[in-house]
């Protein structure tokens, strides 16, 4: 079964992951040989499901005998800044720092395992929230011209596409 290794600050992701793709065994932080979607741990809000930081990823890495077939890594961390890397942050912005964290995290892999597949995942504040606007117009019966658009707004990074 292939295996996979989430490495994201909010827990929301493993969780998508497992609903969304079963058919992967998740490298976890636990050493236990079940798979997380039936530990008994996983409803109390276990903290080994997945790697929120660099460090936990490089400890899940450690562990396992193989590397995993994929990480999906995420590329905002909403992390304390002692937790962030590079370790030597003098004169970068911390907010720059976490939004870009991803990247760090991602040139550490390759340096570490350079043939391991990863997948950015981005997120986008403006994205989500355009989008919610359209689905509470949507499901409150708003003709579709009535939807709310997102065009001409500078934090989104769909306004020039988004027309409805």
């Amino acid at each position: 079964m292939p295996r996979l290794l989430v490495i994201d600050d909010r827990d929301q992701t493993i969780e998508m992951c497992h609903r969304h793709l079963p058919q992967f065994d998740y490298v976890t932080r636990c050493g236990r040989k079940h798979p997380c979607q039936v530990c008994e741990e996983r409803d109390k809000g276990c903290p080994f499901k997945c790697a929120h930081d660099a460090a936990e990823a490089a400890q899940a890495l450690r562990q396992e005998d193989a590397l995993p077939d994929l990480v999906v890594l995420d590329l905002h961390f909403a992390l304390p800044e002692a937790q962030l890397l590079p370790r030597n942050k003098d004169g970068l912005d911390v907010e720059t720092l976490r939004r870009n964290q991803g990247l760090y995290i991602l040139d550490q892999l390759r340096n570490d395992y350079p043939t391991l597949p990863v997948v950015l995942r981005p997120r986008s504040r403006a994205r989500s929230r355009c989008s919610r606007r359209r689905r509470r117009a949507r499901s409150s019966g708003a003709a579709p011209g009535r939807w709310p658009s997102c065009a001409g707004s500078s934090r989104c990074s769909r306004a020039a596409r988004c027309r409805s």
